[in-house]
Parts: C-alpha cells; structure tokens; sequence
C-alpha cells in the first residue's frame, strides 16, 4: 500500500500537464488476505451457484467511521468458490440454510481505494471517485481484456454508500 501511494505522489510531482493514474494493472491480491484481512461477509450467489467470501483490510476497519465513506487504503477482496452441487445441480445447504462452498476458487475480485486510482478505467460520467476494481484468475494473476467500465457503472448503484454494496453495512 505504502509503494502505490508512493508511485502515485512520483506521478503526479513529476508529471507536466497530464496525471496518469493507477487501474488494475497496478492492483495487486494481497499476500495472505484469507489470514491477515477481515472475512466480513459471505454471500451466497444463486444465480451462479457460487459463494462469495469478502474481505477488508484490518486497517480500513480501523479507521472506518460509520455513515461515511470508506477511508482511503481501503481494500476489498472478494473470493468466489463454486458451491458444492447435488446429483441434480442445485447447491447443498448447511444446517443453516446456507450453501456449502468447495475448495475451487473461480475468481478473486478487488476493490481498492486511494485518491485519484482507477480514473483509466471507466468514462467520467459513470466513474467511481477514487476506486479500481481488478479481476484476477485464481492463481492470483490479473485477467486481461476486462472492460471495467460495466465495473462502475454497477457499483453506481450504490454511490451513496460510498459504491460499496456490503463494506458500509458492516460498520
């Protein structure tokens, strides 16, 4: 974290006229997030019989304040796992109603924000102020050819929660 707000402070004290800012191929999966980050949530995604496994930095929680916007630094992963399948394809639930994921990851998904990061990676009018987002394969590597304009047009949605839909419901 302390080396991206470092290139992003060199971009723009040496740049001229024009700032490059950071997208996702500045993004990186977070050595050891399942131990070091904070598993908030899980969802279970009927629609594709996956599980998503979210996680925040222990940092962002820190300093987060209730009923205002994520503090910069803030780093979301979210793990998609395939949910485990009955003989006619319909998820298995647990004893709470909930379906039971399996070891295969399909995608690690991210959202991080820091001032001025992710404004290559959608037009102005449905960019989210100060967040990228990255998809990567399951062995951590970044998935190349994603449009993450559809990235922020979704999470527009929910610009008054600071275009998160489950971080300011945590706090």
């Amino acid at each position: 974290m302390k080396l991206l707000n470092l290139t992003l402070a060199a971009a723009l004290l040496f740049s001229s006229s024009s700032v490059t800012y950071a997208g996702a191929d500045d993004l990186k999966v977070p050595e050891n997030f399942h131990s070091r980050f904070v598993q908030y949530s899980t969802v279970d995604r009927a629609d594709s019989n996956k599980i998503r496994f979210l996680y925040v930095n222990p940092e962002a929680i820190a300093d987060a304040k209730t009923g205002e916007p994520a503090p910069y630094g803030t780093t979301i992963v979210m793990e998609d796992r395939k949910a485990k399948l009955d003989n006619g394809g319909k998820p298995v639930l647990d004893s709470h109603g909930r379906f039971i994921p399996t070891d295969e990851v399909i995608a690690v998904i991210m959202q991080q924000k820091e001032k001025g990061l992710g404004q290559d990676q959608a037009d102005e009018d449905v960019r989210n102020p100060d967040w990228a987002y990255a998809i990567f394969s399951p062995d951590h590597k970044l998935r190349q050819g994603i449009n993450y304009q559809s990235c922020h047009a979704c999470h527009n949605r929910v610009a008054p929660q600071d275009y998160n839909f489950s971080f300011a419901s945590f706090l």
